[in-house]
Order: C-alpha cells, then structure tokens, then sequence
C-alpha cells in the first residue's frame, strides 16, 4: 500500500554521501510503501521490479522448505531488500513484516 510518509533520506548510512541532487531525485521518484505485520513482502519466487528500503519496523528473512517456514534473519530499520534477486535475476529473498513496516 502507497502511503505518504516524510524522511530525512540523508540520515540512512548508505545515502549519507549521495549529493543533494540526488537525493532530491530519490525523494521525486521514491515510494513509501507500508506492510502490516504478517504481510509478504517479497516472495522467492520472483524478481521484484524495485529496491526496498526498510524505514520502520522490522521484517524476517525467511525459507522455505517442505511447507515449513523458518526464520533466518531479523531485518531491521535502514536494511536494503531486493538487491539479492536482482542482482541474481533470480527471486530469491522471502521476506516478511513482523512488524508493521514502512
């Protein structure tokens, strides 16, 4: 779900040395999406189309097996998602909210 949402983009480590040209670009083209706990996030069966930025809450890295889902990672705030499957072409991070998570 698309929601309006204010940041300092400049306080996540990994923009802390972008430019302000940049980062007012990200503001432009960035969306605040919002997960409620429970909520799928992205599925290792596809390759999302973006990558997401965990701003709030938390979310768990998880598997997969025999219709078994266990927990391998916490992510928490300022946790980057996606680039894995991206970079692979390949989904392969199953992800979920276990918190509401913007």
């Amino acid at each position: 779900m698309s929601i309006n949402y204010e940041v300092n983009i400049n306080s996540i480590p990994a923009f802390q040395d972008i430019s302000k040209k940049n980062i007012e670009r990200i503001k432009k083209e960035g969306e605040y999406l919002k997960y409620s706990m429970g909520s799928p996030i992205l599925d290792q069966n596809h390759i999302p189309n973006k990558i997401l930025i965990l701003l709030s809450g938390e979310a768990r890295l998880l598997n997969k097996v025999n219709n078994n889902i266990n927990t391998i990672s916490k992510l928490p705030s300022d946790t980057f998602i996606g680039i894995a499957s991206l970079l692979n072409a390949k989904g392969c991070e199953f992800t979920a909210a276990s918190s509401d998570v913007i």
